[in-house]
């Protein structure tokens, strides 16, 4: 049970961080910085949901491989990238609404939103 709530305060964080960040950004005017935050939120997001299903069905009394679990690791990562390539979640016109609204009128970006 602590490995979950740790999982979910580490993706609260990161969500904290990533939204900091893609409003500094926007506020500049730099929506593909944003874009790309939400993309990089959505893969770690999904790395990690992978990573704790991986660990759900490891056998009981399983011998654990270190190189094994980092090899497993990497391979989630980069299925979790792939999937939020393609907003697997499909959370991506979320965030960017948010993040758009959360920002002064005067810094909004003149390029419009994705559909």
């Amino acid at each position: 049970m602590s490995d979950i709530l740790a999982t979910k305060l580490s993706a609260i964080e990161t969500l904290r961080f990533q939204g900091e960040a893609n409003l500094m950004a926007h506020a500049y005017g730099n929506r593909k910085k944003m874009e790309q935050g939400v993309s990089d939120f959505q893969g770690i997001l999904l790395s990690q949901c992978i990573q704790k299903m991986q660990e759900t069905f490891a056998s009981p009394g399983e011998v654990s491989d270190p190189a094994g679990e980092s090899f497993a690791g990497m391979g989630a990562q980069a299925l979790g990238a792939a999937l939020a390539r393609n907003d697997a979640l499909g959370i991506r016109k979320m965030l960017l609404h948010g993040l758009e609204a959360a920002q002064p009128a005067e810094s909004k970006p003149s390029e419009p939103a994705l559909t």
